[in-house]
């Protein structure tokens, strides 16, 4: 039986684009997401690491230090870790990051003594100074639709002042 002509053109002329989505598949990344648009970007990862490698095995580097593919992505992840390792801050799952000053809210606002008032809320909130759960929010916060819980006694003037 002979070989259709499509059939033998492709075997003869495969290579670029078959074999990069074989690598690709070998070590995809997986993350699970209700997004339609993270695999879709996750895959573009994939290939710029894919069309990297293709340059590096090109390179004078390969001749220096062989890698494959899972070294090559290993190293990528190695030399970000590195580099911006100070960046990273680490948060326990379901917290939100706070920012450096320990407050949630900036000092400019938090500080111009404008619309201040503690305003009583049924669900509590988490006190931005001591940390205990508080039945009171600012105001101001409660009109912006990000309340920050406080006490309304200590931990108030604290927030307000400091």
């Amino acid at each position: 039986m002979t070989q259709p002509a499509a059939i033998k053109y492709h075997n003869a002329n495969m290579g670029g684009t078959d074999l990069m989505d074989q690598n690709v598949g070998c070590y995809r990344i997986r993350i699970r997401s209700k997004k339609w648009w993270w695999p879709l970007f996750m895959y573009m990862v994939d290939v710029s690491i894919q069309n990297a490698f293709y340059l590096y095995k090109r390179s004078p580097a390969y001749k220096q230090c062989c890698l494959d593919l899972l070294g090559f992505k290993r190293e990528i992840v190695e030399v970000y870790s590195q580099r911006y390792a100070h960046r990273l801050r680490v948060v326990p799952a379901g917290k939100t990051p706070r920012p450096s000053c320990g407050y949630s809210v900036p000092s400019k606002i938090r500080l111009d003594h404008q619309d201040h008032l503690p305003l009583y809320v049924d669900k509590q909130k988490q006190c931005d100074v001591c940390k205990k759960k508080a039945n009171f929010v600012r105001q101001k916060c409660a009109a912006s639709g990000a309340p920050v819980g406080l006490h309304p006694k200590d931990c108030f003037l604290l927030y307000h002042t400091k």
